[in-house]
């Protein structure tokens, strides 16, 4: 079994070249921290890989959070932009470890849309891809 928390630190990395966010910062992976604003955060939902012999795939989405419309259009628009992504990239989350990710899809649609918090119009985004990963190091 692949270790999923190693999967969504390559993935956050990849996400931050893609929309030029910085990681721990403006972009995180799991969840985007409580009360912070014009975030992103990207999740892995499980592996979808099948019983057939196969690369691992694993659903990804990819989530933001922004006090102005413009801002989460612009997040959202960097991510659907920079996808799909084809080709074997080594990816190091820790000393001397390492996620060889084989692509990341796009999958279905995603959006913008409003959403009201104590009161305050923030502006979210979603979107879902599938991420393959060929390897993770122990």
């Amino acid at each position: 079994m692949l270790d999923v928390e190693k999967i969504e630190k390559a993935l956050l990395s990849t996400f931050a070249t893609i929309t030029s966010l910085t990681a721990g910062v403006t972009i995180f992976y799991s969840q985007i921290p409580e009360g912070l604003l014009n975030a992103c955060a990207v999740i892995v939902e499980g592996d979808a890989t099948g019983n057939e012999p196969e690369i691992p795939k694993f659903p990804v989405q990819v989530i933001g959070k922004f006090a102005l419309r413009k801002d989460a259009m612009t997040a959202y628009s960097k991510v659907m932009q920079g996808l799909p992504i084809y080709g074997d990239r080594t990816v190091t989350v820790d000393t001397n470890k390492y996620v060889v990710i084989s692509g990341i899809l796009k999958k279905g649609n995603g959006g913008v849309y409003p959403v009201t918090e104590n009161g305050t119009k923030l502006w979210y985004f979603s979107m879902n891809a599938i991420a393959c990963i060929k390897s993770t190091t122990t």
